[in-house]
């Protein structure tokens, strides 16, 4: 087991170790043993990958080719890949293989009626703070499409950078060609970006959340 990409999933699920042990159902101890690498392989690997939602082939240390398309008794699947948006978007530009990321499982019909954009210029994304609530909460999952990245309609939300800083906004042009970053939250100011300021990675296309 691939003992680094545990942990990644841990954190992008949000889980700790007695989460995850009670969900998998061994004892805290046990799951210790694999964190820490003490255990080299476990019969409990499958029940770890489904509880963290990941491919057990991903946990073995495998690679993971975006918009790989999976075919089993369950359906047609396509693979994606859940990225940290603030470490991603630096810079100006995306920046691919940033930081180790989290491959999601999505129903390849259902992905279609979503986006006609090719799987591979799809990615997940988390909800980070409050900056877009109400309509965005906190670890909600974002599907971005990075084939959709030229601003033609008004006020959709979308994954950006501005300067330094990733982040997920809706985004007005303005006749003076100058473009608002707004937030859903009134309490949060509207932010001014000249058009060289700002470097659009793609549309938010879904969100989903947890109930």
């Amino acid at each position: 087991m691939n003992i680094d990409r545990l942990k990644t999933a841990m954190q992008a699920k949000r889980i700790n170790q007695s989460q995850l042990a009670a969900t998998v159902g061994i004892s805290q101890g046990a799951m210790w043993q694999i964190i820490e690498g003490r255990t080299k392989k476990s019969k409990h690997l499958p029940d770890i990958a489904r509880a963290l939602d990941v491919p057990v082939d991903w946990l073995l240390g495998h690679d993971i080719a975006p918009g790989e398309i999976i075919r089993d008794d369950e359906g047609e699947r396509v693979r994606l890949l859940e990225l940290d948006i603030a470490y991603g978007m630096g810079g100006g530009a995306f920046i691919e293989g940033h930081v180790e990321a989290v491959p999601r499982d999505f129903d390849a019909g259902w992905l279609a009626d979503i986006t006609r954009s090719a799987p591979e210029l799809l990615f997940v994304a988390r909800g980070i703070g409050d900056s877009m609530m109400p309509t965005l909460l906190d670890n909600d999952t974002l599907l971005v499409d990075r084939g959709q990245r030229q601003i033609l309609q008004q006020d959709r939300i979308w994954a950006i950078t501005y300067g330094e800083l990733g982040m997920i906004k809706r985004v007005r042009r303005r006749p003076d060609g100058k473009y608002l970053l707004m937030s859903d939250n009134p309490q949060i100011s509207e932010i001014e970006a000249l058009q060289d300021e700002l470097h659009v990675v793609g549309r938010v296309v879904w969100i989903g959340r947890k109930v």
